[in-house]
Protein backbone atom coordinates (compact mmCIF):
# COMPACT_ATOMS: atom_id res chain seq x y z
CA UNK A 1 0.00 0.00 0.00
CA UNK A 2 1.51 3.21 -0.78
CA UNK A 3 0.47 6.73 0.35
CA UNK A 4 0.59 9.78 -1.57
CA UNK A 5 3.52 11.25 0.12
CA UNK A 6 5.61 7.58 -1.00
CA UNK A 7 4.66 8.17 -4.36
CA UNK A 8 6.10 11.56 -4.55
CA UNK A 9 8.88 10.35 -2.98
CA UNK A 10 9.49 8.02 -6.08
CA UNK A 11 9.03 10.58 -8.69
CA UNK A 12 11.49 12.60 -6.76
CA UNK A 13 14.24 9.65 -6.77
CA UNK A 14 13.77 9.01 -10.71
CA UNK A 15 13.70 12.95 -11.27
CA UNK A 16 17.42 12.90 -9.44
CA UNK A 17 18.35 9.82 -11.16
CA UNK A 18 17.57 11.00 -14.47
CA UNK A 19 19.22 14.37 -13.62
CA UNK A 20 22.41 12.40 -12.69
CA UNK A 21 22.29 10.48 -15.86
CA UNK A 22 21.89 13.56 -17.99
CA UNK A 23 24.74 15.26 -16.28
CA UNK A 24 27.20 12.63 -16.91
CA UNK A 25 25.47 12.00 -21.32
CA UNK A 26 26.77 15.58 -21.33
Amino acid sequence: MYTQDSIYFFIYLAHINARIKYSKAV
